[in-house]
């Protein structure tokens, strides 16, 4: 295999190019925020390293950045290489509509550590030169994204998406909706607000309706009172937080009803019990 051989004076040449693309800056522990880049009008992009050089605590991370000036989000993608959460750093992005600023933060406490910006576009130079102890103070939009995870191969920030939705396995989204998947979804647990619960059943003044009225309305209607009927149901679907809430009015009127017969039942025994003892 034929070798290319570059001549010193290019090599130097090379390297010295190199050097001027990359700037870098020791980044403290001290709590502090760092700004690391600034646009302003234009999409911007830079890719950078992030590394610890003390022999007991050794973590690199290297990433790339992407964020637009009229839009308060970054697209973030870092690789972790680390002993301890502590090593790993924090990205924040604030946006005043003309212009946009990226900042950096290492843990409080953490080593000194080198971050070098390796590669850019459309960025300003001033990286590392501007540090800020609060960031919720200097107008703007404000975003503040989650410390990088120790251990991992490749961290997304989080996934933002304003004023847009999000389809999995359709194209189709309802009005008023954020979220539409044609599919099955698999979650170890799903927490769903609700306004209000069902514990009115139990107030002073709640009519419960009647077993009787109950029997009837189900004749006639061939569902429970307060629930929707089978075909709109299907046609519409359901609110779980809503659901759930109807499932336990519907129960705690059962519950009721129970307390009442039992009520009847032991009366009716006692009276029983009365007039056995009188014909005896």
């Amino acid at each position: 295999m034929k070798k290319i051989r570059i001549p010193f004076v290019v090599l130097c040449l090379l390297i010295s190019a190199q050097s001027l693309l990359a700037q870098s800056f020791n980044l403290t522990g001290d709590g502090n925020w760092y700004r690391i880049a600034s646009i302003g009008g234009a999409h911007a992009q830079f890719e950078y390293i992030y590394a610890h050089t003390t022999a007991h605590q050794p973590s690199i991370v290297t990433g790339e950045v992407q964020f637009i000036n009229s839009q308060s989000i970054l697209i973030q993608q870092h690789h972790a290489m680390g002993y301890s959460q502590s090593n790993l750093p924090q990205f924040a992005l604030i946006n005043y509509g003309n212009e946009s600023q990226v900042w950096i933060k290492a843990y409080p406490g953490v080593n000194t550590g080198n971050f070098t910006i390796i590669s850019s576009k459309n960025i300003g130079s001033s990286i590392g030169e501007v540090m800020d102890a609060d960031l919720t103070d200097n107008g703007g939009i404000l975003k503040i994204y989650p410390q990088i995870r120790p251990f991992t191969h490749s961290f997304y920030g989080n996934i933002i998406l304003p004023e847009s939705t999000l389809s999995v396995g359709t194209d189709k989204v309802v009005d008023g909706y954020k979220l539409a998947v044609d599919g099955k979804i698999m979650a170890k647990e799903v927490k769903v607000t609700v306004d209000g619960w069902a514990d009115f059943v139990f107030e002073p003044g709640y009519e419960n309706m009647s077993l009787p009225k109950t029997a009837a309305f189900i004749k006639e209607n061939h569902h429970l009172p307060g629930m929707l009927p089978a075909n709109k149901m299907e046609k519409e679907g359901l609110l779980l937080g809503e659901m759930n809430k109807k499932l336990l009015q519907k129960i705690e009127e059962l519950t009721l009803h129970l307390i009442a017969m039992d009520q009847e039942i032991k009366l009716l025994k006692k009276n029983h019990k009365k007039k056995v003892q009188v014909r005896q």
